[in-house]
């Protein structure tokens, strides 16, 4: 064939010459057998024109496009080329010794000296700007106390801040100006603007306006943190706060008698707002934080966390445990959801679900509340998937009958209404006694289901799946997924009300 020619093998070079015998893939072929009269052809090389100094090794046989494809990409690395004079150090910018500002609307960075604070408002916050031959730069002139460094000293000498010329140079601008965007702090004075001067210099106080700012930013945050949109939060706290400007805090039930409550608040002025202490309730709630981290971020004592939190606790169960009630027969009907068609007697779906505490020191306690239950409640929805009744804390060890014997959910049925839930509920005869009706997926007794059967299970399983779904939102709250605290049992009858008033007033479950 014109054109082509043959290759011998490289075997000065072993290492060359194994590579080439693992891409020719010959079985027949090894090392012992390969002479100086062994060749290969070079049409077995990259574009057919043998060896070169880019492509010097042949294509393995049967290479695909892809692989071909992935050869020709390959390119032999440079040598690295030896350096003939000391690299230039550049001057570095010693961040701990200034503070980034980024102004946005002009694109640039300007670096402040730190200096001894001086009483600086938010009013003559800017001290001067200047115009260099790359634009105007807006200079902002601000204490260490607002950005909450550690240097705050106060000043004593009554000297007024030098001039920005002496404390900014040119050659400075124009570094910070090409700073990587990831060392540069992004705060501008529209930031800053949001927050008064008494939080600027306080540093718990702004701690308390940022997390507030964050939690009533947007829905979702709102929803976030409390599980409500904005709208709801502020509209439960409106319809909260003429109680809560009078109300006595909790501080145990040694303190608390008769006499002790009547009268105003009295004691110390309050460190947090009442929509502080609303907002840092329901944070818990929602997010599971123990009293050390809320201790910190609203910057109160553990102590204060822990009665704040009992006291809203049982200010929002007394007031807005109205919230869950049994729903009117009409209006089930009227709002039914498409779903409960071949149900349209069903009033309420019922199930258990557990909350798992820590473990007593007490061996009589533990005995009682070990099962896997743990502790168990009895919830009641709506087919719209709202939480209609939710009965107190029981025993891990007590029976599915024996809960809806002793909760009082047998108080709330009527004649003709029909109960939906699962095969352990086993209370058709106590249903009976309030002329209401159960309806629960049918038994096996050892046999396999008729067809029948199985449709019916089937399409009760449908629609009782909303009562999980339901359960499954009030989980969603962190302070009932992990260990509750022993310290909070007496709250738990508190806390999971709230947590299920919160789940109705987010959006509908089923449609």
């Amino acid at each position: 064939m014109k054109g082509v020619f043959f290759v011998k093998f490289p075997l000065k070079d072993e290492n060359k010459a194994h590579q080439w015998l693992l891409a020719s893939k010959r079985s027949d072929m090894a090392r012992e057998t390969i002479g100086r009269f062994t060749c290969v052809c070079s049409k077995h090389f990259l574009d057919g024109k043998g060896p070169t100094d880019k492509y010097p090794d042949p294509i393995p046989v049967g290479a695909s496009s892809a692989e071909l494809d992935k050869y020709k990409r390959t390119i032999k690395r440079k040598e690295p080329v030896l350096r003939t004079e000391e690299p230039v150090k550049k001057p570095r910018i010693a961040l701990s010794e200034r503070y980034a500002l980024q102004d946005h609307h002009y694109g640039l960075c300007t670096f402040v000296k730190p200096r001894q604070p001086t009483n600086v408002t938010m009013s003559n916050a800017i001290n001067s700007t200047e115009e260099e031959s790359t634009g105007a730069v807006l200079m902002v002139a601000t204490t260490q106390t607002a950005f909450n460094t550690d240097n705050t000293h106060n000043s004593t000498d009554g000297d007024t801040p030098t001039s920005v010329g002496e404390d900014i140079m040119v050659e400075d601008l124009c570094r910070a100006a090409k700073v990587d965007a990831s060392t540069q702090t992004d705060i501008t004075l529209e930031n800053l603007q949001r927050y008064s001067n008494s939080q600027l210099q306080d540093h718990d106080k702004l701690k308390r306006a940022m997390i507030v700012e964050s939690v009533t930013t947007d829905d979702k945050s709102c929803h976030f943190y409390t599980g409500m949109t904005v709208a709801v939060l502020m509209m439960i706290f409106k319809f909260l706060e003429p109680k809560a400007r009078n109300m006595r805090y909790w501080e145990g039930d040694a303190r608390h008698t008769d006499e002790s409550i009547k009268g105003t608040r009295r004691g110390p002025a309050r460190k947090l707002s009442n929509l502080e202490e609303y907002i840092m309730t329901l944070v818990r709630l929602r997010r599971g934080f123990d009293v050390q981290f809320l201790s910190d971020i609203f910057g109160v004592s553990i102590t204060r966390v822990s009665r704040l939190f009992s006291t809203w606790i049982n200010l929002m169960y007394h007031d807005l445990k109205f919230l869950i009630r049994w729903a009117p027969k009409d209006q089930i009907l009227k709002h039914l959801p498409k779903s409960f068609k071949n149900y349209k007697k069903t009033r309420a779906i019922i199930d258990c679900t557990e909350l798992f505490v820590q473990k007593p020191s007490l061996p009589s306690s533990q005995r009682i509340t070990w099962s896997s239950y743990k502790h168990k409640i009895l919830v009641a929805i709506a087919p719209t998937g709202a939480f209609t009744f939710v009965s107190r804390l029981f025993t891990g060890s007590i029976s599915d009958k024996k809960i809806v014997l002793e909760s009082g959910f047998l108080d709330v049925v009527e004649p003709g209404d029909d109960i939906m839930a699962d095969r352990g509920f086993l209370i058709r005869d106590l249903l009976a006694l309030r002329g209401a009706t159960l309806n629960i997926p049918p038994f096996s007794h050892g046999k396999q289901l008729s067809s029948k059967g199985t449709t019916k299970t089937r399409r009760i399983a449908s629609v009782r799946i909303h009562v999980e779904r339901a359960i499954g939102r009030l989980k969603n709250f962190k302070l009932l997924q992990s260990k509750i605290p022993l310290s909070l049992k007496p709250l738990m009858d508190p806390i999971v009300v709230v947590c299920a008033v919160i789940t109705n007033l987010d959006k509908r479950l089923v449609t």
